[in-house]
């Protein structure tokens, strides 16, 4: 058959057919496993040709220093088995197949699909029965380790990315895993950071995982991080009461507006609260975080206070030592405040990473889970560059223009 056309036709097959050679399963399977090993050469040939810019008895080819250089074989694994691959080479040595990489012996299909279950949480000899089961293609835990091994590279590069300039919003919160440290499982945190550019797009600006505990130095390097990322502005930083937390903000954003989350405070105030008074109680805290106003605020936490202090007095405490972080939102507009009164904006992050941890007890390694972390919030941020702005967000920046006129002066050309 000829190289322009070698896929066989319906002609060919009934020839096939009427000369005994298609006759059974086998005879089928032989001559799809044919097939398939055309079309990955065909694919191969179309990469090489985009990759020298000219086809095969192109004139062109006759005006660049690169050219082609024969084929070398090699046997790759396919869904159909092993089978023996021609794969074309260049002259100055530079392709490289996006189909078969280097150094492979699975096609790249096989490669997206293991990182895909990865990210799902699953653990490298889970994908090994997995793979085995759907296509009957034996690979080793060590391979699959390998395959993933990629993602660490892509995950340090994507971590030292340049970040815009300014972020609307920032919403930090943690969730938790086990990782077997030292030859001991311990609980660990993972702190994710979104922002909300000035567009009113979410962003994940990174995550870190913490084994060794809060303080200000942690998040002063956290925050240093985003500085030397090219991060210069935050206007609102919403999160929970994290030990040296603010210290460290102040530090690095002096403008920014604190706004600790209201959610967790609640949660905070309510752990240690007989179950028989919880519906009460939060009722009464409603009056409080729900006010029109600051002072509305202020009136109905003094009326907490004097129900509930003798039986819980640590309540109204914690609230008026945090007062002026958890008050921030009583400033600003009911646009504003749905956005920043919580951390809310970043738990649908923190649902889709939890549902990719909990299929493991422990994971082998910090480095582990931080690939399942990062393959998860990629996952997710495709699907965010699709969609629309926050509700209302046109209002919302027009408001935060006049608030933080003179932050925003030096960068306001060069927004919309």
């Amino acid at each position: 058959m000829s190289e322009k056309n070698e896929l066989l036709n319906e002609e060919e097959l009934l020839r096939l057919y009427r000369s005994g050679q298609l006759r059974t399963q086998e005879d089928a399977s032989v001559l799809v496993k044919k097939v398939i090993g055309q079309v990955l050469e065909s694919i191969l040939r179309g990469e090489l040709d985009a990759h020298l810019g000219y086809e095969k008895y192109d004139r062109k080819g006759k005006k660049t220093s690169n050219s082609r250089n024969g084929t070398s074989s090699k046997r790759v694994k396919t869904q159909m088995g092993e089978m023996e691959v021609n794969i074309p080479r260049d002259r100055d040595g530079e392709f490289e197949p996006a189909l078969i990489r280097k150094g492979d012996r699975e096609l790249a299909f096989f490669g997206d699909h293991i990182l895909a279950l990865y990210g799902k949480g699953m653990s490298t000899r889970d994908i090994t029965e997995i793979i085995k089961e759907l296509y009957n293609y034996e690979i080793s835990a060590e391979t699959v380790s390998t395959i993933v091994s990629r993602v660490e590279g892509e995950r340090e590069a994507w971590h030292s990315r340049p970040l815009e300039a300014v972020y609307g919003m920032v919403f930090l919160d943690g969730l938790f895993a086990k990782v077997r440290v030292d030859g001991i499982v311990k609980t660990v945190c993972v702190y994710i950071l979104i922002g909300m550019n000035m567009d009113g797009v979410k962003e994940c600006l990174g995550f870190w995982i913490n084994a060794e505990g809060e303080s200000a130095r942690y998040w002063l390097k956290v925050f240093n991080d985003l500085r030397n990322r090219g991060v210069e502005r935050i206007l609102f930083f919403c999160t929970d009461n994290l030990s040296g937390i603010t210290e460290a903000i102040l530090a690095c954003f002096p403008e920014a507006q604190i706004q600790k989350c209201i959610v967790h405070q609640i949660r905070n105030s309510t752990k240690y609260v007989l179950h028989s008074d919880r519906h009460e109680l939060i009722g009464d805290l409603k009056g409080i975080y729900k006010a029109a106003t600051e002072a509305e605020a202020m009136v109905a936490l003094d009326k907490f206070d004097e129900k509930w202090r003798m039986k819980y007095p640590h309540i109204a405490k914690s609230w008026r030592k945090n007062w002026s972080e958890l008050s921030v939102y009583f400033k600003h507009s009911p646009e504003i405040r749905r956005l920043i009164y919580t951390t809310n904006a970043i738990e649908s992050v923190n649902r889709g990473i939890r549902r990719r941890i909990k299929t493991r007890g422990a994971f082998p390694s910090i480095e582990s889970l931080g690939k399942v972390v990062y393959l998860a919030i990629i996952e997710m941020s495709e699907k965010w560059t699709k969609t629309k702005p926050v509700a209302y967000w046109g209002l919302i920046r027009a408001q935060l223009r006049i608030h933080f006129e003179d932050i925003l002066e030096p960068y306001l050309a060069g927004m919309n």
